[in-house]
């Protein structure tokens, strides 16, 4: 899996895309987080030839820079579009991407389009060899994991109390449930939408039945400046 800094989903396919088609093309300002360009200018064409020759082709440079924070297009960021988009890369005998396509979907057509295209202008690889020590075409799969920068950070729970009830039968059913208090977030808590629980067994093993009583608070206490 690649890691985008950003961080690839559902059955979406794309037409492969042919050579030179999208190479040239950088990301514009106005689609993008940002104009800068984390692209990594050490992957180039040239490789060495490994002592033990690969059976598959192999990222040449960081698959890293293939398709970084700065690629995010800013209307999929804008909408909190987020998502993994699948991919695989026909590699011909000179380690270039020859061909792309979207073996699954990340659930954003943005942020799939934005993927072939970088591909196929950044990856290089070192290629796959036949027995005989000749290069052969091959092809390299993996994913791109979309996450929007910053959102990493943990959300503070909101204020909110809870005390609820709820009785659970012999046979792990749950019953009788009542809510006393819910205010904040768990006025809209389905406190009652109760699952099968395992059921409590007593000292000697057997099933018993109980009532369980849940008490949760949350609340937010202001400090001095």
């Amino acid at each position: 899996m690649i890691a985008v800094g950003i961080a690839i989903a559902l059955g979406l396919f794309q037409e492969p895309v042919p050579p030179g088609k999208g190479m040239d093309d950088a990301p514009s300002p106005d689609e993008t987080i940002s104009t800068a360009s984390d692209f990594d200018s050490t992957c180039l064409v040239e490789y060495e030839v490994p002592n033990e020759l690969p059976s598959e082709p192999s990222p040449n440079c960081s698959p890293g820079k293939w398709v970084t924070t700065a690629d995010y297009p800013l209307a999929a960021a804008n909408a909190g579009e987020e998502g993994s988009t699948n991919f695989t890369l026909s590699i011909d005998v000179q380690g270039k991407p020859a061909g792309c396509v979207i073996t699954r979907s990340s659930g954003s057509s943005r942020l799939d389009a934005r993927v072939c295209p970088l591909l196929m202008r950044r990856a290089r690889f070192v290629p796959a060899f036949a027995e005989n020590g000749r290069p052969v075409e091959g092809e390299y799969s993996s994913t791109i994991r979309w996450e929007i920068p910053g959102r990493q950070l943990a959300e503070v729970a909101p204020a909110g109390h809870l005390i609820g009830t709820y009785i659970i039968e012999k046979d792990g059913t749950g019953s009788e449930c009542e809510i006393e208090v819910a205010e904040g977030w768990a006025a809209d808590y389905q406190f009652c939408d109760l699952p099968k629980f395992e059921p409590v067994l007593n000292d000697e093993g057997q099933p018993m039945r109980v009532r369980v009583r849940v008490m949760q608070r949350v609340g937010h206490e202001p400090l001095p400046e």
